[in-house]
């Protein structure tokens, strides 16, 4: 004993359901700190805020923090429509950014939030403070990895200021 009054937090509890979502999380964590190295990205199992939705990780940044969803196995449409409601009405998340396994995926949380059914190839309708990145190419090259919430493009060239102007 060090003779300190401050109690060790406990260790989480190993689920070996989710296992694989938590090493891929590990790995995209280490990427966007990468792309972003002025923001502070943190697991979402540390926020200390139990109410609304809690995100798989947070990017922390002057203007807002920005909710990291990892998607590896889809949802149903009902599911996803009550995850992107809670998020609306989340005050606490200025932005959330999708990081899909699989582009089909992405194409089912593209019509759940626009409204509009599966979108057309050519077909971009912006999904407002919900953007979308694809896994592997955050986890190849995570400053080349194109970030989009259907109408634009954020550049990598960005460095630190992604989400500054989109909120």
């Amino acid at each position: 004993a060090t003779g300190s009054s401050s109690e060790r937090r406990a260790p989480f509890t190993l689920n070996t359901s989710t296992l694989a979502h938590d090493l891929l999380l590990t790995e995209v964590i280490s990427a966007l700190k990468c792309r972003w190295p002025n923001y502070v990205m943190v697991s979402g199992r540390h926020i200390s805020e139990r109410r609304g939705r809690t995100p798989d990780a947070v990017a922390r940044l002057s203007s807002g923090d920005v909710a990291v969803e990892l998607e590896l196995t889809a949802k149903s449409e009902a599911r996803y429509r009550q995850i992107v409601m809670q998020y609306r009405l989340d005050d606490r998340f200025a932005q959330v950014l999708y990081i899909a396994r699989s582009q089909a995926i992405a194409d089912k949380l593209y019509a759940v939030i626009t409204g509009t059914g599966l979108r057309e190839s050519g077909f971009r309708q912006s999904t407002g403070a919900f953007h979308f990145a694809m896994l592997d190419e955050i986890l190849s090259d995570p400053e080349a990895a194109m970030i989009s919430n259907g109408e634009s493009q954020i550049p990598a060239s960005s460095r630190g200021k992604v989400f500054e102007n989109a909120v």
